[in-house]
């Protein structure tokens, strides 16, 4: 590589090279605008200066002939990236993370199995119990993956005359045996990222999650076939920030990718969603970051709540992936099964999450709210919300009685978005048993077994030279009120207040820096929205997310059930309603005033997506069950639709649950509630806000809307 001085990242291929600049390495910060945004030491260095290369015209240039093909001998095709800009002039030390083609058009990408023959494996690693734990990780996330992807999106009914016990191709997204979906190709992005740039550069992970959308970069079908609403609309919000930043810095927009200058990193700000986003898609490529960094807790468990919360801006996402990244990082340290579902493990480790507590929510779950005999039927759910998401995960894993296989199929069989509860179960169940451990005939169907291998050993390497590079054995880490995180000569001071600086006599201390708005902890250390809960969507989008606001401490959620949409012809039986020869799609909500703010009704005043292609609540109502039981008294359609019901429907089938219930009916009615409200946003929290606060009568509510709603979901 040809590279000029103003250049910010060295490249390097061996723990030699590196640690003979260590002495010129700068600390590097980026913004956040999070409360608890920190400092993150980032390996950019100083460059010695490069003899005939000191112009800022120097080019560097990547030679990929190799990774294209052609058809014709006598034509040598040659498809070279040529960065001219200065600020941008990273490109990484092995060509597999680049994007490659088949064509110099760049329009057909190569797979991960089309490239694992030109992986080389890194330096022997020492450390081989490590080394199982990692590839059981990285392979489990892949194995849970691959087993739901065929029955993605079918629900708890499906699931129980159909029981996964294999891995089965076909099915949703009609892949190879083996093959897996968004889940595992996002972890491979972000395991790819950390390899390239030997650290934690947000930004870089983005980079790579966009190729994966637009490119099909390291999907199994060479393609972007499944992702969700929210991961998308985040994508979608980077590439437009990417835009922004070219033009306003003078850099060629096809360059930005390769951005490499550090201070213009600094000042790019990587999260790229709504505060109230809580869908599980955070969670469910989360484990390459506690592998790549388990020997240092305290940043894994930080740098693994970022690396969800740029794509997932709530606060529970942040607080899930911290938590699980914890139970990773324990596992790798040889930490028993019943230390990690400990009720006291948060507070037995709390150092790891620098003293900052985890959202209730969480802390609940942390505290064994998983752990129930009757799973499904206790109340454990795979959804899209990553609470439930969580809770499912750490189900199957307390209950898989020491069998990877049957924890990773219990996740499945719980229905709904199973191959991310799967895939998610299996990054701590596969960390935990270790690669020798899993199912050796599943291994043996997995899609790019061999790149997944290599790849594992390279987050191990490189993550061991991040450790040395970064905590050499010296130099200590000390934990008191503020989290001093050693570089060399400096230190990175995280503070509970990033404005505040705090002097030390013993060392050189860098303030956190942010250019966006920070919370005061000691107000509330809680987002004062609603999160967007849900990852993914079954056809026809039949569930929404709505940002609520919210006057009280905690964040209070409406549970959206999913995210992401299965193939067009998925429901090929469901037939698509049309009302006066339009379609309906899924409203973009606008303000309302209602006390139920944000709740949509088709008869607020909204606006339409067509591009999204959804279909309106009311296909639901072809496949009703005939035989309902409820007290309420309509016409059979009528009554076996309930999302088509108006707010006098809604008022007769309260009176009908009791002389108790008449009082709210009255407010429903107040509130103009209507079926598809009810049908999709309702929970215990929006019965509080409306002041049914009696839990008897809120069990009673929820429970027949649930049965109502079973009517709907009998045809699937």
């Amino acid at each position: 590589q040809i590279m000029d001085n103003s250049i910010q990242y060295k490249l390097y291929n061996t723990k030699k090279a590196r640690e003979a600049d260590r002495d010129d390495e700068t600390s590097y910060t980026f913004s956040s605008k999070r409360f608890h945004s920190d400092s993150y030491p980032v390996d950019f260095h100083n460059n010695e200066q490069f003899p005939n290369d000191h112009n800022t015209n120097s080019i560097t240039e990547f030679d990929d002939s190799q990774n294209i093909s052609s058809s014709s001998e006598s034509n040598h095709i040659t498809n070279k990236i040529l960065l001219n800009h200065p600020s941008c002039q990273f490109l990484p030390d092995k060509k597999w993370l680049n994007c490659q083609y088949h064509d110099l058009e760049k329009t057909k990408i190569k797979r991960p199995n089309e490239i694992e023959n030109e992986m080389e494996d890194p330096p022997e690693i020492n450390n081989k119990e490590i080394l199982n734990r990692i590839q059981g990780s990285i392979i489990g996330m892949a194995l849970g993956d691959a087993l739901g992807a065929h029955v993605e999106f079918r629900p708890r009914s499906y699931l129980l005359e159909h029981p996964v016990n294999d891995l089965q191709g076909g099915g949703t997204w009609g892949l190879d045996i083996g093959q897996f979906t968004d889940d595992t190709s996002m972890g491979v992005c972000l395991a790819n990222s950390l390899i390239a740039r030997h650290d934690f550069i947000p930004y870089d992970q983005l980079v790579r999650y966009r190729w994966w959308h637009i490119h099909g970069y390291m999907s199994s079908t060479g393609k972007c076939f499944d992702i969700g609403s929210a991961t998308k609309q985040s994508l979608e919000k980077f590439g437009q920030k990417q835009k922004i930043f070219a033009q306003e810095n003078n850099i060629p927009l096809q360059e930005i990718d390769y951005l490499s200058d550090s201070e213009l990193l600094k000042h790019f700000d990587v999260y790229c969603s709504v505060d109230e986003v809580a869908g599980n898609g955070a969670l469910m490529r989360l484990a390459p970051v506690p592998l790549f960094f388990y020997e240092q807790p305290i940043e894994a468990i930080e740098y693994s709540g970022i690396s969800g919360q740029i794509t997932h801006g709530d606060i529970k996402a942040y607080d899930a992936c911290r938590y699980y990244a914890s139970l990773i990082v324990a596992a790798l340290h040889g930490e028993t099964k019943e230390e990690l579902l400990d009720k006291d493990f948060y507070l037995k480790h709390k150092q790891w999450f620098k003293e900052k507590d985890l959202h209730p929510d969480i802390m609940e779950i942390s505290q064994g709210s998983f752990k129930k005999p009757g799973g499904y039927n206790d109340g454990i759910r795979g959804k899209g919300y990553i609470v439930n998401a969580l809770e499912a995960a750490l189900w199957a894993f307390w209950s898989d009685e020491g069998s990877f296989k049957k924890g990773a199929c219990a996740a499945v069989n719980l229905g709904d978005d199973t191959d991310t509860t799967a895939a998610i179960y299996g990054q701590l169940a596969g960390a935990y048993y270790g690669y020798d451990k899993l199912p050796s005939e599943w291994i043996e169907k997995i899609y790019a077994k061999k790149f997944l291998h290599i790849l594992s050993k390279w987050i191990a390497y490189e993550g061991q030279l991040w450790t040395s590079r970064n905590f050499p054995p010296s130099i200590t880490t000390t934990t008191t009120t503020t989290t001093t995180l050693p570089l060399d000569n400096k230190h990175i001071t995280i503070l509970s207040s990033p404005e505040k600086i705090q002097e030390s006599s013993s060392s050189e201390k860098i303030q956190v820096s942010s250019s966006s708005k920070h919370i005061d902890e000691n107000k509330s250390n809680y987002s004062k929205t609603f999160p967007v809960h849900y990852e993914k969507s079954p056809p026809n989008n039949y569930y929404h997310e709505i940002p609520i606001k919210k006057e009280s401490n905690y964040s209070t959620t409406f549970p959206v059930q999913y995210e992401k949409s299965p193939p067009n012809n998925f429901y090929r039986e469901i037939p698509i309603i049309k009302e006066n020869n339009s379609y309906h799609e899924v409203p973009v909500i606008k303000e309302s005033t209602s006390i139920l703010h944000g709740i949509g009704s088709k008869h607020d005043n909204i606006s339409f997506k067509r591009e999204d292609n959804f279909t309106n609540h009311n296909t639901f109502s072809s496949y009703s069950n005939k035989h309902d039981q409820s007290s309420y008294k309509s016409s059979s359609n009528r009554r076996n639709n309930m999302a088509t019901w108006n707010d006098n429907d809604i008022y007769e089938w309260l009176q009908s649950l009791g002389g108790d219930y008449k009082v709210y009916a009255d407010r429903f009615k107040k509130e103009k509630v209507d079926g598809f409200q009810l049908f999709m946003y309702f929970n215990r929290y929006t019965l509080l806000k409306l002041g049914i606060t009696n839990e008897n009568h809120q069990q009673k509510i929820l429970d027949d809307i649930q049965r109502l709603k079973n009517l709907h979901m009998s045809a699937f």
